[in-house]
């Protein structure tokens, strides 16, 4: 027989009565807690925070919802606007504000003045002004630079310290593109690019300019630019790299796919065409290595090398590539995995096949889960006997 301490006890008597064991003395309700730091609670329908010697820190007054965000600063959500506290229960900002994005050391918020127009600024942790007063827009740019404007039209870079303005132009566009780098216009009709320090890198002379992103970073002094209607490569010394001959470029990192009376080809970092642009659609993957690129010609699709080798003839109705060297393949409305060679390594079996990363996601009698190279279910998996049923693991 099993015996129960005093505290277990207690609690199983309690629930007998009917009485709830969370319920505090002075009427409020711990609904939730978090690593013994911190307890929800409720009152009346509104909610309040405990500290971890469950001391009230927060009153249950808050219409709405508390969220500890870090060691310095939690976000109150009250009658939907939004308001900030410091972990001594100390009121920062009043729930007043639209919109609060709390920083590693500071905040921005943003409110709406008495004619209902909007106005940002940026405040210390303990609510102290940065800026001496509100601008109706605030970007934040690298080091001690801020992008400001009166009209959410025109901006000037002030530094953040002493407001005072740094460069004399104003611009209509501003956005940090890579390695201290930014695209700037003054009236979004010619672009150019600057640095941290303000010096113009690319003169003002193009329709459009950004980075190059590949595999969930930037390439390094590359900017894809555009220029009467068409689209080409350049440096950070304004010279051409790729020919200002294309209709679009796709990403990459030394070949790029490139789009030419409505066709796609790729073509590499020196300018030399490696596949005609003959394809309905190609594909670079997001990830090298770039041994193989999906293409699609007449609604199907094969694989092709970097010389337009043919690896997977054109005859599915869909083909991705993972990253760990394997083929999702479509035929009608099912699914396989193959290799490069064309092998099935499942058959077409599945109802969906994405690739994601270096896993397929797929789905298999309803039930939609990961699985890895080895064709074996890494999370969500279905019924074992479901998966033995097709030979999967």
């Amino acid at each position: 027989m099993k015996i129960l301490n005093k505290a277990t006890l207690l609690l199983v008597i309690l629930n007998l009565l009917g009485v709830n064991p969370c319920a505090a003395q002075d009427g409020y309700e711990i609904f939730n807690e978090w690593d013994n730091s911190f307890a929800w609670i409720r009152k009346d329908g509104k909610v309040g925070l405990l500290d971890s010697a469950k001391q009230v820190l927060i009153e249950p007054t808050i219409n709405g919802e508390i969220v500890v965000i870090n060691e310095d600063a939690i976000l109150v959500v009250h009658n939907k606007k939004k308001g900030v506290y410091n972990h001594k229960g100390q009121e920062v900002l009043p729930p007043i504000y639209t919109k609060i994005e709390i920083r590693k050391e500071h905040i921005k918020y943003t409110r709406e003045d008495e004619n209902g127009e909007k106005k940002q600024g940026l405040c210390r942790l303990d609510g102290s002004k940065i800026l001496s007063r509100d601008y109706c827009s605030v970007k934040e740019m690298r080091g001690n630079i801020l992008a400001v404007s009166d009209d959410c039209k025109h901006s000037i870079l002030i530094d953040r310290t002493t407001e005072k303005q740094l460069s004399p132009d104003t611009f209509m566009y501003i956005k940090y593109e890579s390695h201290n780098r930014y695209a700037v216009s003054k009236d979004k009709v010619s672009y150019g690019i600057i640095n941290i320090e303000l010096e113009k890198v690319i003169p003002f002379e193009y329709q459009m300019l950004s980075a190059i992103w590949y595999n969930s970073r930037t390439i390094d002094s590359i900017f894809l630019a555009k220029k009467n209607n068409k689209y080409g490569l350049i440096n950070t010394k304004n010279e051409v790299i790729i020919d200002f001959a294309y209709d679009r470029i796709g990403y990459g990192d030394g070949l790029f796919s490139c789009r030419k009376d409505g066709k796609w080809g790729l073509i590499s970092i020196d300018n030399e065409i490696l596949i005609d642009p003959i394809y309905d659609k190609l594909i670079v993957p997001y990830r090298p290595p770039m041994n193989y690129f999906v293409v699609s010609k007449d609604g199907k699709y094969g694989a092709v090398t970097r010389d337009n080798e043919i690896v997977l003839a054109l005859k599915y109705d869909h083909l991705c590539l993972s990253d760990n060297g394997l083929f999702s393949a479509k035929k009608g409305d099912k699914w396989a995995i193959i290799d490069e060679n064309g092998k099935n390594l499942t058959d077409f079996i599945f109802d969906t096949g994405d690739c994601y990363n270096d896993l397929f996601r797929v789905k298999l009698e309803g039930t939609t889960y990961y699985m890895n190279a080895d064709l074996k279910c890494i999370q969500f998996c279905p019924d074992q006997a479901v998966l033995e049923r097709y030979g999967l693991k």
